[in-house]
């Protein structure tokens, strides 16, 4: 009977779907995930709660519209550590903590002396349905990463646990099932079978793309969006299904390489940084992931530290990465295309993001906010260049 009538609020959840649909977000996170009233607080927007001794916030920003729809934003935090200390130290852990990065990504805001788990998600009426799902077990994943992690993360940084107590009932003091969700992921994870060939190349079509180009087989693909001013030009995105996450088991890992490479020190600021920047500015790409520093290596094979051992030590250079991984239980048709895109969007916004004010102009220089855009055409001019000379010497050969 509950479950019932579960659906049946789904099914007339869906019907009425319009407009600013930000309360609508909130509400079927609240519901979905069964917080407890006692140990929650909440607003039309928003709501905080606790599922052990951290809080968690979800909440959305006002509707804006853009290009005739109406868009809000979505976003996850949960408290990690405090009294973080203000050193090189922190941010070259960072650097290498965000390698093992899932649905969120561990941001340092250097205000606050605070570094919290952050996620985010651009909704609409159209892709609330599919997005709403994903959004759920991010918080849910987000929440359970927080408490798993942050003691022996308290040891890594020198800092402490950032525990916090509900205004009126006081520290929580068993924590909720929700927070044992991890280990349902990496049981699916061990079972469920990766993406096809085919699934890849489907991703992919041969025309109409954000990228370059584009190619697929039986692991994942490879994509290369416009990155002017550095050289190559062009960003590398790689998908690939192939690899375990540490902790959630099987899945997709999902990497965006820039094609810069500098001083280690400097190339862990920027991370951290890129990840502050993200949490905050209108990327129109979903935050589900982190920046973080990429030596070459393979960025699993470093892992996430959690033990409290000191951080590996680095090349003299490094470049820089937004990695997410996506467990194979969250997958959901057409998904991998939605990922390419917003994967070109970050890579749009990265680029001019570094070159302004806010980013590191002094690395990376100014950029013209038309050379993108020639970058765009001049790459689909020769492309197109090529295609027809490939069509010419298929109509040559003999039968």
């Amino acid at each position: 009977m509950r479950e019932h009538k579960r659906n049946e609020v789904l099914e007339n959840e869906k019907r009425r779907i319009e407009g600013d649909v930000g309360p609508k977000v909130v509400d079927f996170v609240f519901r979905e995930m069964q917080v407890d009233a006692e140990w929650s607080t909440r607003d039309e927007r928003g709501f905080t709660w606790w599922g052990h001794h951290l809080a968690q916030r979800v909440w959305a920003d006002p509707v804006f519209v853009e290009d005739g729809e109406e868009i809000v934003r979505a976003h996850a935090e949960a408290d990690v550590l405090r009294n973080v200390p203000d050193d090189p130290k922190t941010t070259q852990a960072l650097g290498v903590l965000n390698t093992g990065a899932s649905l969120s990504g561990f941001v340092w805001e250097t205000s606050s002396k605070k570094i919290m788990l952050r996620s985010s998600a651009f909704f609409h009426a159209e892709n609330f349905h599919w997005l709403s799902k994903l959004f759920l077990s991010t918080v849910a994943i987000q929440a359970a990463e927080a408490h798993r992690y942050s003691t022996a993360l308290a040891r890594l940084f020198n800092a402490e646990p950032d525990e916090s107590a509900h205004p009126r009932n006081g520290p929580r003091p068993d924590a909720d099932e929700m927070l044992d969700v991890i280990p349902m992921f990496l049981q699916q994870g061990t079972t469920r079978a990766a993406l096809t060939a085919d699934e890849f190349q489907s991703a992919i079509p041969t025309s109409g793309g954000p990228w370059v180009m584009a190619n697929a087989d039986q692991n994942g693909l490879t994509a290369e969006f416009p990155f002017p001013g550095c050289m190559p030009p062009t960003a590398l995105l790689t998908v690939r299904n192939d690899q375990c996450h540490p902790i959630l088991g099987r899945g997709l890992l999902i990497l965006l390489r820039l094609p810069v490479t500098c001083d280690t020190a400097d190339a862990e600021i920027v991370c951290a940084k890129l990840n502050a920047a993200e949490a905050k500015e209108p990327t129109r790409c979903h935050f589900m992931g982190a920046w973080c520093t990429d030596s070459g290596e393979d960025l699993f094979q470093i892992g996430v530290m959690l033990t409290g051992v000191p951080v590996p030590a680095r090349n003299t250079g490094a470049g820089l990465t937004f990695c997410s991984f996506l467990p194979s239980a969250l997958y959901q048709d057409g998904l991998l295309s939605v990922i390419i895109y917003g994967m070109a969007h970050r890579a749009r916004w990265a680029n001019e993001y570094l070159s302004s004010k806010e980013g590191m102009p002094e690395l990376f220089g100014r950029r013209d906010p038309a050379a993108y855009n020639e970058q765009v055409e001049a790459h689909s001019s020769r492309i197109t260049r090529f295609l027809k000379l490939a069509a010419q010497q298929r109509q040559k050969k003999p039968n």
